[in-house]
């Protein structure tokens, strides 16, 4: 479709690859579909043009978060669903439990199918504290809504506290400028010790 490589070659963040890849687009009817490289559908229905773009645009950039490294990782943050099954059903509820090796501030995101990036801990004034080392938490509790497909839990840890981290209370999905402000502060500090991180896919299903 040379229209479509086109226009995602103007995309930033986004490249036309040939071997692995993060997402797959194929031809359907008038439309296209977005597939994980596990063969899952990421949207339950087809997407016009525009639609597919903004997608792409969506999860290159989210991409980032799911892929920023910390080279001085000196601990680890056990992150465990309950219950903890392969799919979630529309409207099944799971609870996101974290457990850090360190006395640490945590930070969850949650990065949608469409690749929207939420904010899920801290969420309330009472999660503004350190978790102590070994004290295991809840730090969301989601139910599976559309869209349906393959959500990523991201799970960001320090030993000390960010100077952004009061910035989060209140604040639920990131808007293009929070989310470029909030990896900005991230990859400032990537390479020091003291830090963690750790994901966790969640497939979402209609009934």
């Amino acid at each position: 479709d040379a229209a479509l490589r086109e226009r995602i070659q103007f995309i930033r963040r986004a490249e036309l690859v040939n071997d692995a890849y993060d997402v797959e687009i194929l031809a359907e009817g008038s439309g296209y579909r977005v597939i994980h490289p596990s063969g899952a559908a990421i949207t339950a229905k087809t997407l016009s043009l525009a639609e597919t773009l903004l997608l792409i645009e969506k999860r290159a950039d989210s991409k980032v978060f799911t892929t920023l490294a910390f080279p001085m990782q000196d601990f680890n943050v056990a992150l465990t669903m309950d219950p903890d099954q392969g799919a979630y059903y529309e409207r099944e509820r799971v609870k996101v439990l974290l457990q850090p090796s360190r006395d640490s501030w945590i930070v969850v995101l949650d990065i949608d199918v469409e690749g929207n990036a939420y904010i899920v801990y801290p969420h309330e004034k009472t999660d503004m504290r350190m978790i102590r080392a070994g004290e295991t938490v809840t730090a969301a509790q989601l139910e599976s809504t559309t869209p349906f497909g393959v959500e990523i839990l991201q799970v960001f840890a320090f030993t000390e506290k960010p100077a952004f981290y009061d910035n989060l209370l209140g604040v639920l999905r990131l808007t293009d400028l929070q989310a470029t402000a909030l990896l900005d502060q991230l990859e400032r500090d990537a390479s020091k010790p003291g830090r963690s991180q750790t994901q966790r896919l969640a497939y979402t299903l209609a009934r």
